[in-house]
């Protein structure tokens, strides 16, 4: 028989009666569905997001400090597909120091369609500084628009609304013959926009001339080249740890090899994960258990109050009312018209069908049930009356005078 149902056949009559069914199991559920699914998302989120797999194209004299959490990341991973010797992924327990200075120059010749740009990104740390040269080769009296741009997302407004003013840490109207310098405030990808909005095409040269902020090297405990394809840097939980990628260095890079392509991608800590999702599992978990304590509470209190003087069998009216506690089919051939009175003048135990009603419940004051039965309520997982389903805090003996 399931748990809170109770049924039977007594002197021929069958019965049966269903108590509600606990909730905990559906608040177990939903204190499993929300952390998980936080977790879920929150684990994407850093995996595609903050610690996602990234493509990297890298200038020369590249000197980037690769910072990530030890908790949610255990190691750092750069791969390089070709052979030839290229970017340096260095290891450290310590941070290195920005005090290397390196000046450097780079030209670059582009052929600019109608109304369209080109661009290409220098990775600049603070404190570098750039003099920049544009020269129209043309026409000589074509207007071109010169942007200097930091990170990806400024790229990507302007080219969405490349007339906006606001845009660009630098812009230079070039009619022939242009230039500018600059300071870096902050580390990051600069990009170098020439824009041709005539309905020639255009021949630019552009001359960068540069200062460069580069990281001390010296200092590092590992080191790897990227011409074995793969490098990693574990990074531990105890102490701090960094990462720094450089590229190829020289004086006057004109020709030659001057980009590298990486793959970067971080490898995650499953433990933090698990941990986390754990304790966020408990904080819900008692959470929803004050939530129904402060339920259970509040609907005790807003019950009305009777008591216990007041008359506990209500008078002999309907019988219709025991028809939701039991189904009583009246045996023609038994004789049980008797019985079938005893019950409904309330005498009879609703549960049992067996015993007369001995006890009352305490607040609601119902006299349904004999004592065993009550007692078997009363100390069950439903603690409810079989009358008016409210919670049940006693049960009371009955004493005939």
């Amino acid at each position: 028989m399931p748990r809170g149902v109770y049924g039977g056949v007594t002197r021929g009559y069958y019965y049966t009666y269903s108590f509600p069914q606990h909730e905990s199991r559906e608040e177990c559920w939903a204190c499993m569905i929300i952390p998980i699914t936080f977790w879920i998302f929150a684990s994407l989120t850093l995996s595609l997001g903050v610690y996602g797999t990234s493509q990297l194209v890298l200038a020369p004299n590249y000197s980037h400090l690769i910072e990530a959490s030890p908790i949610f990341v255990k190691e750092i991973q750069l791969k390089y597909d070709e052979q030839e010797g290229g970017p340096v992924l260095y290891g450290f327990s310590n941070k290195p120091k920005l005090d290397v200075e390196r000046n450097w120059s780079l030209k670059h010749t582009l052929y600019i369609d109608p109304d369209y740009h080109k661009e290409f990104a220098v990775w600049l740390n603070a404190g570098s500084k750039f003099w920049l040269s544009c020269e129209d080769k043309s026409f000589g009296f074509l207007d071109i628009l010169l942007v200097v741009l930091k990170g990806e997302e400024s790229l990507q407004e302007w080219i969405q609304d490349p007339s906006n003013p606001h845009l660009g840490l630098l812009r230079l109207k070039i009619s022939g013959y242009g230039e500018t310098e600059y300071i870096v405030k902050e580390d990051g990808n600069y990009y170098f926009v020439v824009g041709n909005f005539n309905q020639h095409s255009a021949e630019v040269v552009m001359r960068l001339n540069f200062t460069s902020k580069m990281y001390n090297t010296q200092t590092a405990n590992y080191k790897c080249s990227m011409g074995k394809g793969l490098c990693a840097v574990k990074l531990s939980i105890l102490q701090n740890s960094y990462a720094l990628l450089t590229t190829p260095s020289g004086s006057n890079i004109t020709g030659g090899r001057s980009v590298w392509s990486v793959e970067l991608s971080y490898g995650a800590r499953l433990l933090t994960y698990i941990i986390i999702l754990g304790v966020i599992i408990l904080v819900v978990y008692c959470i929803f258990r004050i939530l129904g304590h402060l339920d259970q509470t509040t609907q005790t209190n807003t019950e009305p109050e009777e008591s216990e003087r007041t008359p506990l069998i209500p008078p002999k009216e309907s019988t219709s009312d025991l028809s939701t506690y039991g189904t009583l089919g009246q045996d023609q051939e038994s004789g049980l018209n008797s019985s079938t009175e005893d019950l409904y003048d309330g005498k009879i135990c609703v549960i049992c069908y067996d015993e007369p009603r001995s006890c009352f419940f305490v607040p609601c004051g119902h006299c349904a049930t004999c004592y065993t039965c009550g007692q078997r309520i009363e100390i069950g997982e439903n603690k409810t009356c079989p009358i008016c389903r409210h919670t049940i805090s006693k049960v009371k003996r009955l004493y005939n005078a």
